[in-house]
């Protein structure tokens, strides 16, 4: 095996929380400089021979350890020795990268405190053991032990007798770290192959099992005897030759050990440093290796892409049939914070490569993985040259998936239980449909699989959308078990994020930045701030001056590729304000941008977007500009074809499914299915679209538990397909309509929203539609019906319903329903002294369609009822319908003799409306 993979094999163990390194004497060297010399062992051992006047032959150090204690005693012993190693020593760069590192374990033979400095110096979260009773205490779960003890402790481990009872002085901390032996992979710095610390940690191995984790000790040279001596013990001696980079050590050893230390500090470095000896499969294997760790993600963030290859960005362009396309470009000349010659030098070669195999020169199976993993993150193309680029779909067969489509396919298919993706899909699936407990419980399941199959990577997503939900089902006023979920705990996501191996937290980073949102309030800041530029740009345009715009795609690429990644990814977030409020934003400016253009264009994300994470009210304001009256401001909005025809064959008549068959109080699909037609009001259709949209509203209002905001919605599809195109509605359509809603009211087929919003005439323009298009509606039974069912209303209940309902119908039916019609209402006999505001908008009512003549009595009825609002005081919303009625009156019909009244009644709105307009403080 050579370097690399020895390389690689360190790097994985340490990515799983698996790598334990041992420091021995020679890593202590590193941290001498001109002013500070560090002592070797031979240099302490030859000055306690001196001191004995021992021979030269004797070299057995812990004998001689042993005798000078018993010749001086314990005080001048110890005195020797922190003469040898004193407190003022400052770490190394060395020892910096041991920490950087971060390893499960550093285990130390030395007794110096230059590791705890370091410890103290960048702030690492480890525990320092020096004794058993500091094991006892530790809670961290990264540990530095000194295994030999230290001066603060007085429990050094040197002479012989310190090592014949080392394991009755440290009983504990020896079997730790034998487990460590057995269950890690090992790293020995800083240790010969004759030293004596080392010999006993190889003393300890013989009797452990012989199936174990490999064991490396580094070296900066390669000697054959040394390295059968320690193949014997089973431990890989490894060596480094590489020493340019850090010349700010003293020593050649140092320089090695720290340049051995920076490739597992990053390990990208690994293939980078032997680029030159890199073949062309090398090569695009050290790509693939960055990015396979996205590889479990459904979805993936640009931001991702960017982290783990470094040194490239992207190129936000269009093709020649004007698709925005996501080019990933491999950087050169650019000057960028992660900026590194040696990974760069592999990208050009890999471009290279690329090039070879889009023209169908060499094969790579890896190429194509790479391929899968980037077309994950939208990317349509690698850049080549400043005129080229790789197309990524071409050179890979992967199914376009229309990801928003699953959120509005509400279809349940056979889910097999022990297949995770099919369980979240269906999880996902009733998130969609605001079933929150099924989801749950299916998350329950969804966990409880991924932990038995060590499915990390969708464990923590499951645990993030349980906890989402749990919220809901916790402090929802529609939940109808929320005592059921009070005691049960969130997961702490924090603790099992940074339980898991590093690899995965580096995959996972983007998905836990949603979870404390760091990632959602970054993107929301910067989407806003383009908001805020891109307004001051429309004002400066639209005052005459110019501007130069930057690439105005890049907006619209992010946001897509942020949809998608929260999709694919089945994340729950479409209830979190920070995530409606930057699809928002994301909305905002797809809209001002074209500002200047003939017509607005909305892709489907954008579609999606609009329909999900805006308010309808708010909707309404936003697209103000596509049916204001303002000629300056009016313009077109624009879906293409198969958008069009997505929301009219999909969304539509799936959202209306489910809105009939909510049994909720409040009908949490309603926002949902007011936005999408409200959309649909705003588009061009053709005859066809729109039948079939009347055909879905036909059955909204036979089935469903239908609200006020739904009968306003149609209402104003109709009124906004009339006055912005003046389509055509099939009369046999209209008329069908017109007799559900009757039918509901005979039938009493309604609840309170359906009554008020029929009998207060919510849908006047399916009438005024059907007055348009010359309708003559002849079903003279079913009015004869609902005229009898009326018969036995109230007085005042019977004269709102003939004001709007019946008037409408006796509008467009024919003579014999008219007739009908008229007989009812001239036998409503409304008293003056009941409600002169309910006489008079009845009496005028039915002068307006000419049921009943002229009677100058309403004239004085009405003199008498304005000196309410004389000098300005009061105010009725009776006032409005009154200037309606007035003016048809008077302008239409020609009944001059309300001239005055009209002027009065105008007068006192506009009174009120100052009032209104005056700030209260």
């Amino acid at each position: 095996m050579n370097f690399k993979e020895h390389l690689k094999n360190i790097t994985k163990a340490n990515n799983n929380n698996m790598l334990a390194i041992f420091v021995g004497a020679g890593i202590s060297k590193s941290s001498e400089n001109f002013s500070v010399k560090i002592p070797t062992w031979s240099d302490l051992i030859k000055d306690l021979k001196d001191a004995l006047d021992l021979s030269t032959e004797e070299n057995d150090f812990l004998r001689i350890a042993q005798l000078y204690f018993l010749e001086f005693g314990e005080y001048t012993y110890y005195e020797k020795l922190n003469n040898y190693f004193p407190n003022n020593i400052e770490p190394s760069l060395v020892h910096k990268l041991i920490f950087d590192i971060n390893p499960q374990h550093i285990i130390t033979t030395n007794w110096d405190t230059i590791l705890e400095k370091t410890i103290e110096n960048n702030a690492y979260i480890y525990d320092v053991i020096s004794s058993d009773q500091d094991l006892v205490k530790s809670t961290l779960p990264k540990k530095l032990i000194k295994m030999h003890g230290d001066f603060k402790n007085h429990n050094i481990v040197f002479k012989e007798d310190d090592y014949l009872s080392y394991q009755d002085n440290f009983p504990l901390i020896e079997n730790y770290i034998k487990s460590i032996l057995s269950t890690h992979t090992i790293l020995f710095l800083g240790y010969s192959y004759n030293d004596v610390n080392l010999k006993q940690i190889m003393k300890w191995l013989q009797n452990r099992s012989k199936v174990s984790l490999p064991k490396y000790l580094i070296s900066d040279t390669q000697n054959s005897i040394q390295k059968k001596y320690l193949q014997n013990h089973s431990i890989i001696l490894v060596s480094n030759d590489e020493d340019k980079k850090f010349n700010c050590l003293n020593d050649i050893r140092s320089r090695k050990t720290a340049t051995f230390l920076d490739l597992l500090v990053n390990p990208s470095r690994i293939d980078s440093k032997l680029n030159n000896d890199l073949n062309d499969d090398e090569i695009v294997e050290h790509i693939y290796d960055k990015l396979k760790i996205l590889n479990d993600l459904d979805g993936i963030l640009l931001e991702q892409i960017q982290n783990v290859l470094t040194n490239c960005g992207f190129i936000y362009t269009n093709d020649e049939k004007n698709n925005a396309l996501i080019i990933l470009e491999f950087y050169s000349n650019q000057l960028t914070v992660d900026l590194d010659e040696e990974e760069r030098l592999i990208h050009k070669k890999f471009v290279g490569i690329l090039k070879r195999y889009d023209e169908g020169e060499c094969q790579n199976i890896n190429i194509e993985k790479i391929f899968s993993i980037l077309i994950k993150a939208n990317i349509d193309g690698i850049s080549i040259s400043d005129e080229e680029y790789v197309d990524i779909k071409k050179n890979i067969n992967s199914p376009v998936l229309q990801i928003v489509d699953i959120c509005f396919d509400f279809s349940f298919g056979d889910t097999f239980e022990k297949v995770i993706p099919e369980m979240v899909e269906l999880a996902y699936q009733y998130y969609q449909i605001k079933n929150y407990e099924n989801a749950y419980n299916t998350l329950e399941k969804v966990i409880t699989l991924c932990l038995k199959q060590r499915n990390y990577t969708q464990l923590f997503l499951s645990m993030f959308n349980k906890n989402l939900l749990l919220q809901g089902l916790k402090y929802s006023f529609t939940s109808n078990n929320r005592d059921k979920y009070q005691y049960i705990k969130e997961y702490d996501l924090a603790e099992k994020f940074y339980n898991l191996p590093k690899d995965l937290q580096i995959a996972l980073q983007p998905i836990y930045d949603f979870v404390n949102f760091d990632y959602l309030y970054k993107s929301a800041f910067k989407v806003s701030s383009e908001l805020k530029e891109k307004e001051d740009k429309n004002k400066i345009i639209e005052q005459g001056g110019m501007v130069f715009k930057r690439n105005e795609l890049k907006t619209a690429l992010k946001h897509k590729n942020l949809v998608a990644f929260s999709l694919k990814n089945k994340m729950m977030l479409e209830h979190r304000v920070e995530y409606k409020t930057i699809n928002k934003y994301f909305i905002k400016i797809a809209i001002i941008i074209q500002a200047q253009s003939e017509h607005t264009s909305l892709n489907k994300i954008e579609l999606y977007s609009c329909i999900k994470f805006i308010d309808n009210k708010e909707l309404g304001v936003l697209f103000e500009k596509f049916y204001a009256n303002d000629s300056d401001k009016k313009t077109n909005l624009k879906i293409f074809d198969e958008n069009t025809e997505w929301l009219i064959e999909k969304v539509l008549p799936n959202l209306g499914r489910l809105f009939r068959k909510s049994n909720n109080i409040i009908n949490n699909h309603e926002e949902y299915l007011k936005n999408v037609i409200f959309i649909l009001s705003l588009v061009s259709l053709e005859q066809e679209q729109i039948e079939k949209i009347m055909s879905i509203f036909l059955e909204i209002i036979s089935e469903a538990k239908n609200t006020i905001g739904v009968y306003e919605s149609i209402n104003q599809f109709l009124g906004m397909q009339y006055d912005l195109f003046e389509s055509k509605i099939n009369n046999e359509v209209l008329i069908k309509l017109i007799e559900v809603i009757i039918n509901k009211l005979v039938c009493d087929k309604y609840n309170g929203f359906d009554y008020h919003a029929i009998t207060r005439n919510s849908i006047y323009n399916l009438y005024g539609y059907a007055r348009e298009n010359k309708t003559v509606f002849n079903n003279k039974d079913l009015v004869s019906r609902l005229l009898l069912k009326l018969k036995i209303f109230d007085i005042r209940e019977k004269t709102k319903i003939s004001q709007s309902l019946l008037l409408s119908i006796y509008d467009i039916s024919n003579r014999a329903i008219q007739n009908d019609i008229k007989q009812f209402l001239l036998d409503i006999n409304l008293q003056q002294e009941d409600d002169i505001e309910e006489y008079i908008v009845f009496e005028l009512s039915l002068v307006a369609y000419k049921i009943k003549e002229f009677d100058n009595g309403v004239i004085d009825k009405l003199n008498k009822y304005m000196t309410r609002f004389d000098g300005g005081t009061g105010f009725s919303s009776v006032l409005y319908t009154l200037k309606n009625l007035l003016e048809s009156l008077v302008n239409k019909m020609s009944h001059k003799q309300f001239k005055d009244i009209l002027e009065k009644t105008n007068q006192a709105i506009e009174n009120f409306e100052k009032v209104k307009r005056i700030p209260i403080f």
